[in-house]
C-alpha cells in the first residue's frame, strides 16, 4: 500500500496477519494505514494496494475520526456476538454434565472452533497475541471448524439410522478435510486452506441431503 508522501515519490506500508500487531501501522483488529498529513492544501495522492492472499479485499478511505467510530460499532456488535456464542457454548457444557449426551460435546467442540476461527478472522487474536503473525492459526482454525463440524453432524445424523452408504460418503470428506489440514500445515497453505473450503461448501449440501435419506 503506497501512498505519495509529501515531497513526492512514494513510500510504503504493509499491514496484515503475517505481521504481527504491534508491528501493524494501524493498532486496530482491522486491517489499515494512516494516509500523511498533506497540509491545507489539496493534493493528489494515488494509492497501490497489492495482496497476496487469498480473500477478496474491501478498500475503503475515511477520515480518521469516522474510521474510530466504525471500529466502536463494530465492536458492540461483536461485543453481543460473542456474548451469544460464548453462552450457547456454556450452555451446551452445562448440559453434556446434566445429561452425558456426547452429540454435546461434540457441539461444543464444534462451537468453540468456529467461534476461535471467527475471533482469528477479525483480528481480536492478533490484538490478544501482539507479538505473534496469526495467519498460520488462522488457516488451522478455519480448516479444523470445517472438520468439527463435518463430525459433529455425523454423530447428530447418525441417531435417525440415515443410508450407510451416505454416512461413509460423509466419514471420507471429514478424512479428506483432515488430510487438507495436514497439507496446510506441513506443505503449502494456500492449496490446503482452498481445499477445505470447497469440501466446507460441499459438505453442506452433502448433510443437508443425508438428513433426508
Amino acid at each position: 500500500m503506497a501512498p505519495t508522501m509529501p515531497h513526492g515519490g512514494w513510500s510504503e506500508t504493509r499491514s496484515a496477519d503475517r505481521l504481527a500487531f504491534r508491528d501493524r501501522p494501524w493498532k486496530s483488529p482491522l486491517l489499515g494505514f494512516v494516509m500523511p498529513e498533506s497540509g491545507t492544501a489539496a493534493q493528489t495522492v494515488y494509492l497501490r494496494v497489492q495482496t497476496s492472499g487469498t480473500s477478496a479485499m474491501l478498500v475503503d478511505l475515511v477520515p480518521e475520526g469516522e474510521a474510530y467510530a466504525r471500529l466502536f460499532r463494530m465492536g458492540v456488535i461483536q461485543a453481543l456476538f460473542y456474548g451469544l456464542m460464548i453462552t450457547a457454548l456454556a450452555l451446551s457444557i452445562g448440559l453434556y454434565f446434566y445429561s452425558g449426551d456426547t452429540v454435546l460435546l461434540w457441539f461444543a467442540a464444534s462451537h468453540l472452533t468456529y467461534t476461535l476461527m471467527t475471533a482469528s478472522f477479525s483480528g481480536y487474536v492478533s490484538v490478544a497475541l501482539p507479538m505473534l503473525a496469526t495467519h498460520g492459526l488462522t488457516s488451522v482454525l478455519t480448516i479444523g471448524s470445517g472438520i468439527l463440524n463435518t463430525l459433529f453432524h455425523l454423530q447428530l445424523l447418525r441417531r435417525f439410522a440415515p443410508a450407510r452408504g451416505m454416512l461413509l460418503i460423509g466419514q471420507a470428506m471429514a478424512m479428506i478435510q483432515i488430510a487438507s489440514l495436514l497439507i496446510n500445515v506441513f506443505y503449502d497453505e494456500t492449496f490446503g486452506l482452498g481445499l477445505s473450503m470447497l469440501l466446507s461448501t460441499f459438505s453442506m449440501l452433502f448433510l443437508a441431503a443425508l438428513a433426508f435419506t
